[in-house]
């Protein structure tokens, strides 16, 4: 009886082992969320002024999910991410004002907000888009600090 059990074990370990692992150091395609989740928001007169303001003290931490090779460690990455938080310059809107389509972003991150839901921020060239604490939406515009701080641009 050890004995057919100890083989079924075996086989069981197996046939777990036999199916490929992999790893895909690409974000998920897609660009922009679905319309269908900030088209149906509700609606809002003002905007935030800035993604800090969007973001307000709602944030417990924030984790680059992906970044493109443009930056060349995730050090690289951080300090624009955080250059791009303290901007006083990149406007928030409440829908996409740019037309050119999206699609793998330059950084992907989850932000872990204070009262137990995780967002995302997505950013492209000099256009970018953020859930906040409350699963709202913002699309946020930065060609200044674009120009000036990104790998690509300088």
């Amino acid at each position: 009886m050890k004995s057919i059990l100890l083989l079924a074990l075996l086989g069981t370990f197996a046939a777990i082992a036999e199916f490929p692992i992999s790893y895909d150091p690409r974000p998920e395609l897609g660009g922009l969320p679905p319309s269908s989740e900030w088209q149906q928001q509700k609606p809002v007169t003002n905007a935030p002024a800035t993604l800090a303001a969007a973001l307000g003290d709602s944030v417990l931490s924030i984790t680059i999910r992906y970044y493109r090779d443009c930056w060349k460690t995730p050090e690289d990455a951080k300090k624009y991410l955080a250059g791009l938080l303290r901007d006083q310059k990149n406007e928030v809107k409440i829908a996409p004002v740019w037309a050119q389509p999206v699609m793998w972003p330059h950084l992907e991150c989850f932000i872990q907000y204070k009262n137990g839901f995780r967002g995302k921020l997505l950013l492209w060239d000099w256009v970018g888009c953020v859930q906040d604490a409350e699963r709202r939406w913002w699309f946020v515009t930065f060609p200044d600090y674009f120009k000036a701080n990104h790998p690509e641009k300088r």
